[in-house]
């Protein structure tokens, strides 16, 4: 038996190698060397290294003679998803009308982030918020965790930032005088 990566670039020229690599002897002639493997199979990833496919080779003499054997080529999925595309950081004003729209947005696709796997199309993506940490007034910075898991268990995990910062100057309102103010002698000595 063999075990193959699952998705390993060489894993067809080995599956070659190893099929041609069968012998037979005969002592009354020659033998000729069979199998019954598909070719161009694309196997599923195993991740308990099971065999997945059972290959059989008959070894068959001058007079029609012959015998079977079997084999197995195992599957295994050790490798991690690739991360294509990290998340990205959501830097954001507190006072943006829309802050809530974009953060949502952001939560839901993941950061934007995307990844690949060479074994599994379903690959399962979570994007954790950790806790707020409090920079001054209304501004925050919180990591987010995006980690992808194939079906084998396998993951790996990327950070991004949503910070939310506050570059707006407060406003100030002072107070108006009337238009018209009375000067009396009285308000001079008040005020001496």
């Amino acid at each position: 038996p063999i075990l193959l990566e699952c998705g390993g670039v060489n894993n067809e020229a080995i599956i070659s190698s190893w099929l041609l690599s069968a012998e037979g002897t005969d002592g009354c002639g020659e033998v000729v060397i069979t199998n019954d493997y598909p070719t161009g199979l694309s196997a599923t990833p195993n991740c308990t290294g099971v065999g997945e496919l059972t290959v059989t080779w008959t070894a068959t003499d001058d007079c029609g003679l012959f015998v079977t054997e079997t084999s197995t080529i195992a599957y295994t999925d050790t490798q991690v998803p690739e991360i294509v595309v990290a998340p990205v950081n959501l830097e954001v004003e507190c006072t943006d009308e829309s802050i809530g729209t974009l953060i949502t947005a952001w939560e839901t696709a993941n950061g934007f982030a995307s990844a690949t796997d060479a074994c599994d199309d379903a690959l399962v993506e979570t994007f954790i918020a950790g806790p707020s940490v409090a920079i001054c007034g209304g501004a925050t910075i919180r990591t987010y965790v995006y980690t992808v898991t194939d079906a084998c268990g396998n993951s790996v995990t990327e950070n991004a930032q949503l910070i939310i910062y506050d570059n707006t100057a407060p406003l100030l309102s002072l107070p108006t005088a009337p238009e018209t103010v009375e000067c009396s002698e009285d308000v001079v000595a008040a005020i001496d």
